[in-house]
């Protein structure tokens, strides 16, 4: 009797895996990511020995900015890289506790990382009000999150924002404790979204506003999330502004089992 492998290769040297219809496409798509982010490990390389090479002649907070732009690219590349196809195929990913003081500061870089970003394009403000962080029971808290996974979701929030502001205007982030759990609002003064768009931009595929939009940006940010065990909502008035409201579970109000999965308590 032949054994069953499970992870044989196909006519086109992919693996091929028992998986159902409906699991392939994502399998095979991730399968693909997973090259693309071992190509890039080069020109990454690359650009870390430029910057490094170069360092002495930039200005500080510059090269800074680059080498912590660098490192979030090389974050994602071995993100995808450490995690199978079939993982990836899942979305499965386990978050880990962080520090009020540590969102803060992977926030603080996000929005550095941003007003580079904007720099010389638009008159964009960025607005970054965390709460008390001298109060010892909210310094205290945990919050459950991917750090690698946050930032991109918060990078694309964000850009989502600076898109909407093509005349300039104010971002506003607010990190504060609800209800026991840390809420972080990313609030902008743009063109805003109709009421009969909003609900669509939840589901996969859909966007507005964007020449060039998949769609994918706040469906995978409301699915990780979620799969977190908090919450993603998006507020919003055309002509006004959008408010999108990431509501986290702190380690206070929920048990971790060892599957990721979470149980409030």
């Amino acid at each position: 009797m032949k054994a069953n492998n499970n992870h044989s290769q196909n006519h086109t040297g992919e693996p091929s895996v028992d998986l159902g219809n409906s699991h392939k496409s994502a399998y095979y798509s991730a399968y693909h990511l997973r090259q693309v982010a071992h190509d890039l490990r080069s020109p990454l390389s690359v650009l870390d020995n430029l910057l490094r090479y170069c360092w002495n002649d930039l200005n500080p907070e510059i090269a800074n900015l680059l080498l912590s732009a660098i490192q979030r690219l090389q974050n994602i590349s071995d993100d995808v890289l450490n995690n199978t196809p079939k993982e990836m195929a899942s979305s499965k990913k386990y978050p880990r506790m962080f520090s009020n003081d540590e969102v803060r500061g992977l926030i603080k870089n996000m929005i550095a990382e941003k007003q580079m970003q904007c720099m010389g394009k638009q008159n964009i403000k960025f607005n970054f009000s965390p709460h008390d962080s001298e109060n010892e029971s909210r310094a205290a808290q945990k919050i459950r999150l991917e750090p690698v996974e946050f930032q991109r979701i918060l990078s694309n929030i964000l850009n989502n924002s600076i898109e909407a502001l093509e005349q300039g205007g104010e971002i506003q982030i607010e990190l504060s404790n609800i209800n026991k759990n840390t809420t972080l609002c990313i609030s902008d003064n743009g063109q805003g979204i109709p009421s009969d768009v909003l609900p669509k931009l939840m589901k996969e595929g859909a966007t507005f506003g964007k020449e060039k939009g998949n769609g994918l940006g706040l469906f995978h940010a409301i699915n990780t999330i979620q799969g977190w065990g908090g919450d993603l909502t998006i507020e919003s008035q055309w002509g006004v502004g959008t408010r999108v409201n990431i509501i986290f579970l702190n380690a206070t109000t929920a048990a971790i089992k060892q599957d990721g999965t979470h149980t409030r308590l």
